[in-house]
């Protein structure tokens, strides 16, 4: 019983933390201090993306300017974020992060990746440091 009750405290204990949400952004700060702080307007309709990791893509809104949105890139670790171009403003635009192919040891760890359909529109390196 003891071993029950103790295996059901590690996994309650060891879980992963929640997940980056919206409501935690106004927490974060800008990558570059010289960088205003974002508040988000009442127009805005911020959403996450994507999330993998010490990293996840925020999409803060569609305009007429540009249909697929505005993005930042959050880093929760770190609690910083910046903004990132998607290289388009077709509302097709999806985000994508998975992990770099390691040849050699090194800090980068993941791929951030925006594709329009089966196109890559940018593709950008994460790093762990």
């Amino acid at each position: 019983m003891m071993r029950a009750v103790l295996a059901v405290f590690i996994v309650c204990v060891t879980a992963p933390v929640n997940a980056f949400t919206i409501q935690d952004f106004p927490q974060y700060k800008p990558m570059w201090e010289t960088d205003a702080p974002v508040k988000f307007s009442d127009k805005d309709e911020p959403v996450v993306t994507v999330e993998k990791g010490e990293f996840a893509v925020v999409n803060y809104g569609r305009s007429e300017l540009c249909p697929g949105g505005g993005f930042y890139l959050v880093n929760t670790k770190r609690k910083t974020y910046q903004p990132i171009d998607a290289g388009t403003c077709s509302p097709k635009v999806k985000a994508t992060i998975v992990p770099s192919v390691r040849t050699h040891r090194g800090v980068n760890i993941h791929q951030l990746t925006f594709w329009v359909g089966k196109e890559i529109s940018a593709r950008y390196p994460l790093y762990d440091y």
